[in-house]
């Protein structure tokens, strides 16, 4: 039996009748690479699962979801629906109106530099999809003898430059393989160390400058987020140039699920980098600045 309560917005309330199952099932829309899990009531409205877009976008659930509860503007309803083994369990869904709404107001620093074009994707277009499936043509709908003709001819010029693309990174591995190589061996002899960890390296006429101090130059420089947002996180500029790496994990959160952080490490270009950043900085002027013991002072 599916039922549905908390209808936040239109009064509290369940439904508990015998074509429930039949009415009120859970639907998976495909979507940019994964699915937006929806139900549509017997009244006509979607609902949209908040934890299945969050963990799309690998954000925390759970922390959205108590956002949510405390926003005016938010109808929201808990459905139970039965799992795969038939067992019933509890989806905490947000109303199609106001999908938009929610999403624009996620930040997108907050998610991994790799998910912000997902995320830009789900503001941009993930109402309509859901809007078009639910209340526009029929995805089971047969298309034209034309409409047929022009899908086969896109696909096959689709899987023409798939198969294309894949020629060329074959090609281009073959290429790159020894930089590969010779960047895997860099990093096994400790070509790169983590940010706090260099800060700690760097002395200022003898005297540590620690990680502080170094996190407030380089957000000052341009080369860091600036907080609260970047989590001393990098500009992608200053990745892309192989001057820093990021690696994502994940924590638990306290609430039973789990929380996405960053670490920055700097590299051997990124350290030299940042040290002629210093030294052409008037707050160094004449100052001797070493590196691991190592004078770094230019003339």
């Amino acid at each position: 039996m599916l039922g549905c309560r908390g209808y936040k917005g239109y009064g509290d309330g369940t439904t508990d009748d015998d074509d429930g199952d039949k009415k009120n099932e859970i639907v998976r829309v495909g979507f940019r690479g994964g699915e937006i899990e929806a139900v549509q009531l017997p009244d006509g409205s979607v609902w949209v699962s908040v934890r299945r877009v969050c963990e799309h976008l690998g954000i925390d659930p759970w922390n959205q979801q108590l956002k949510l509860k405390e926003q005016p503007w938010a109808r929201t309803v808990i459905i139970t629906v039965p799992d795969v083994r038939g067992h019933k369990q509890e989806a905490f869904m947000l109303h199609l109106d106001n999908l938009p709404m929610w999403l624009t107001k996620i930040n997108r620093n907050k998610v991994s530099p790799d998910t912000q074009p997902l995320l830009d994707a789900y503001q941009k277009e993930a109402d309509g999809v859901l809007r078009d499936y639910f209340y526009g043509r029929s995805p089971m709908k047969m298309p034209t003898y034309v409409e047929a003709l022009r899908q086969l001819a896109d696909q096959l010029e689709t899987n023409a430059k798939i198969k294309n693309e894949n020629h060329m990174l074959k090609l281009k591995g073959k290429v790159d393989r020894p930089f590969i190589l010779a960047g895997k061996a860099m990093i096994n002899t400790e070509a790169y160390c983590k940010i706090a960890e260099f800060a700690k390296s760097v002395k200022i006429d003898g005297k540590i400058l620690g990680p502080l101090k170094m996190f407030q130059f380089l957000r000052a420089k341009g080369v860091l987020f600036k907080k609260p947002h970047g989590d001393n996180l990098p500009y992608q500029c200053h990745i892309d140039t192989g001057r820093f790496i990021v690696q994502q994990g994940t924590h638990p959160d306290g609430h039973g699920g789990e929380k996405i952080h960053h670490t920055t490490y700097i590299t051997r270009k990124g350290e030299g980098y940042v040290i002629n950043l210093m030294i052409n900085d008037p707050l160094f002027l004449h100052m001797s600045i070493t590196v691991r013991g190592e004078n770094r002072v230019m003339f």
